[in-house]
């Protein structure tokens, strides 16, 4: 019954995949990177590297 952490943990890196999105929303240049993030989003759990 450890959950906590790790459902904390998955909703940081979600927090962190919008914000990045955000960012690459205002960034015309990144639209591969996008793509390519934005397809690893439509499975959890994802991996996101920083």
């Amino acid at each position: 019954m450890h959950q906590g952490p790790e459902v904390s943990f998955a909703k940081l890196r979600l927090l962190k995949a919008e914000t990045l999105m955000e960012q690459i929303s205002y960034n015309p240049t990144s639209t591969t990177f996008f793509v390519a993030k934005n397809s690893s989003l439509k499975s959890l759990p994802f991996d996101i590297n920083y």
